[in-house]
């Protein structure tokens, strides 16, 4: 691999031999404090709903699995689940089993974005560029029981073999490595389709340049592409799910989501390149740089938002976080102009590592002590619950899927849930959590009732609801008898009698 050019003074055998051990030393360090951080709060933490999902479809074998996704119990390719079946298996907990493949592909990223950087940076700066992530939104993910790992892990080594393919370093294997990156990032997340465009903007570069088409890259792209063709009996659920898609596109969202989650990073990136222009000077240290046809795969990946909104005019789905691979580029880019305007110096190098180490450190101790989304709500159901005997349905299915998987047997006996798409579509305007449990209670214990079939099954019962559910509002225009008993904030208890 190219090194980057750091000085005139030639390396004494015994200078290198410092310079190796300390960058294990600081490597090493830096992998234990990402590595204890994230287990310690992967175990810690309870499952959300999206993470539920996971962990419920995980437990089922690889037929009832695919089924349960061909029906439109979750969205997501098989292979998310695979990796977490094998660990319950092992008798590993439901939070450590569900994230733990997430921790080790959200550090296969930050290995490969060392190495992307490596080729241009010193040692710091390689570095500060695996920690970067943590200056965004991408950092949560690392400790997420869903895809987005999986597809910055894959994403970030599909870049890495493609760049040391066109080197025609060990080709064969960095193209076979190059196939198997992408198709482990669509077995993951349909979504990690993103850096096919990537990939194709950097050859067409290539193309322009040498006037030949490199065969070898385009056939280990396609035939890693292609595993989205073994995917396509699951394809009509998922375009169902996404007709009432919670996340709509919109240019607010690529806005502001772009800003809130990865402002930071990309003002700093901003920064560093304008200063690194600025400071330019004719006899500064000359540092390696990227190649055209690299330097476009990176500016396209960072527009993966822009892809992701295009793409969501037609699928009618859209959130920033399916365009997580932006982060990747914003790394490398953040390293290279820093170690310009640094001039490669140890001192801004390290301070920069610590920055991006305090950032990890605080997403993942964030992720430890901050409550999971409507936790209080279901510790203050659990207290009503305590102090009844019947039923009780739970309106909102973002509360009801993590309180039914903790509950205990005697309350798990008690909580349904009522399910209806479309009266969810028309009173809400979307039904994504709606449809997910509707859908997942033919491949899971969880008590999901038709609301058709709730008079004949559930004659009277409590209603827990909030002011976002669908079925309070359902059974006022029906006539039903609803008289509000107690209440929590915008949550409220009431008797339901038909």
């Amino acid at each position: 691999m190219m090194m980057p050019a750091q000085s005139n003074v030639k390396a004494t055998p015994e200078r290198r031999e410092f310079s190796r051990r300390l960058t294990a030393l600081l490597a090493g360090s830096a992998a234990v404090v990402y590595l204890s951080l994230a287990l310690f709060g992967a175990a810690q933490h309870r499952l959300w709903f999206d993470e539920v999902n996971t962990a419920l479809l995980a437990r089922l074998g690889p037929h009832r699995l695919w089924n349960a996704l061909k029906a439109g119990a979750d969205t997501n390719p098989p292979l998310l689940y695979l990796p977490v079946h094998l660990l319950y298996g092992w008798g590993i907990g439901p939070e450590l089993a569900t994230r733990l493949p997430a921790i080790l592909e959200f550090g296969l990223m930050m290995i490969f974005l060392y190495l992307l950087a490596r080729a241009y940076v010193p040692v710091l700066y390689a570095l500060f560029a695996c920690f970067a992530p943590f200056l965004t939104a991408a950092g949560i993910y690392a400790t997420e029981g869903r895809g987005y790992a999986a597809m910055l892990g894959s994403s970030a080594a599909a870049l890495f073999f493609w760049s040391e393919a066109c080197r025609d370093r060990r080709r064969p294997l960095m193209l076979t490595a190059l196939a198997l990156s992408i198709a482990i990032g669509i077995g993951n997340h349909y979504s990690s389709t993103v850096i096919l465009v990537s990939l194709f903007a950097g050859e067409l570069t290539r193309l322009v340049q040498s006037h030949r088409i490199d065969w070898g890259v385009a056939i280990a792209v396609c035939a890693g592409a292609l595993t989205l063709a073994l995917f396509r009996p699951l394809l009509p659920a998922i375009h169902e799910y996404l007709k009432s898609y919670w996340g709509k596109p919109s240019i607010h969202e690529l806005v502001f989501g772009v800003a809130l989650g990865y402002g930071l990073g990309l003002a700093l990136m901003i920064i560093f390149w304008a200063l690194s222009r600025w400071r330019a000077q004719p006899n500064a240290i000359a540092f390696a740089s990227p190649p055209p046809y690299e330097r476009v795969a990176w500016i396209v990946l960072l527009c993966a938002p822009i892809q992701g909104y295009l793409q969501g005019l037609v699928t009618g789905g859209f959130t920033v976080r399916y365009a997580v691979d932006l982060a990747i580029p914003m790394a490398i880019f953040l390293a290279i102009y820093a170690c310009r305007v640094g001039k490669g110096t140890p001192l801004f190098g390290a301070v920069l590592l610590a920055m991006a180490l305090i950032f990890c450190a605080g997403r993942l101790c964030v992720r430890v002590f901050r409550p999971i989304p409507f936790e209080r709500e279901a510790d203050w159901i659990k207290a009503q619950a305590s102090v009844s005997t019947g039923p009780i349905v739970i309106g909102s299915p973002l509360v009801f899927s993590p309180l039914y998987f903790y509950a205990s047997e005697p309350l798990k006996r008690r909580i349904f849930y009522v399910s209806d798409p479309d009266l969810s579509t028309r009173i809400l305007h979307q039904n994504s959590p709606d449809h997910n449990l509707h859908q997942l209670r033919d491949f899971s214990p969880m008590p999901v009732i038709d609301y058709s079939q709730l008079k004949e099954t559930l004659p009277s019962f409590q209603l827990v609801n909030d002011d976002d559910s669908w079925l309070l509002t359902q059974l006022r225009r029906d006539g039903i008898s609803v008289s509000r008993t107690r209440c929590d904030q915008s949550w409220c208890l009431y008797d339901v009698t038909f």
